[in-house]
């Protein structure tokens, strides 16, 4: 990771990854402050900003989460789900306004999967497998894992990552697991 920052230390998909990385570490605050330095790098792309809100729902701060969702959906001008998440926020509070702008927007990035793959283009199966886990879809989230492992994608390094947490107790993500040679049996998001 440090390599892919020295080469493009600018990169917005690069500095999202290490946040990531660095809050899966337990590393919470520098987690926050990377992607915060991200959107400070490029204020109009929205990836950050998406990225740091899923962070903020990870920590259960909710509040935080959705007011970066809604800079995002802004940001991407997105405007018919961000009044959506306004409305919802009023009327439902953060939590269940969260969840429900970002459903809509996970079911248009498969529809964009879809239609690239249509289009010859080679999509990962690790990218369906993230959109099915925050869907919470088990069945969908394994297939794709399945498929990632299949194809030795860089997904399976994720394991851990809380996104799984619902479907870590099945027998397939398990095996899975096993298979990898992850520590621990079910290799539990605890570090």
């Amino acid at each position: 990771m440090c390599h892919a920052i020295a080469l493009d230390p600018l990169s917005p998909r690069v500095n999202i990854t290490l946040a990531q990385r660095l809050d899966r570490a337990g590393k919470h605050q520098e987690a926050i402050h990377q992607l915060q330095d991200t959107i400070d790098l490029e204020p109009g792309n929205s990836g950050p900003d998406f990225a740091l809100a899923k962070l903020y729902m990870n920590q259960r701060e909710v509040e935080k989460a959705t007011e970066e969702e809604l800079r995002a959906l802004e940001l991407d001008n997105d405007l018919e789900i961000a009044n959506g998440l306004k409305a919802e926020w009023k009327k439902l509070g953060a939590q269940a306004a969260y969840e429900n702008a970002e459903r809509p927007l996970l079911h248009n990035e498969l529809y964009e999967l879809e239609k690239q793959s249509g289009q010859g283009e080679y999509v990962s199966p690790s990218d369906y497998a993230w959109i099915y886990a925050r869907l919470l879809d088990r069945e969908n989230t394994l297939r794709w894992l399945k498929r990632s492992y299949d194809e030795h994608a860089t997904i399976l390094l994720e394991l851990r990552d809380p996104a799984f947490d619902f479907v870590r107790d099945t027998s397939e993500f398990q095996e899975m697991v096993r298979h990898v040679g992850m520590p621990g049996p079910t290799a539990s998001a605890s570090y």
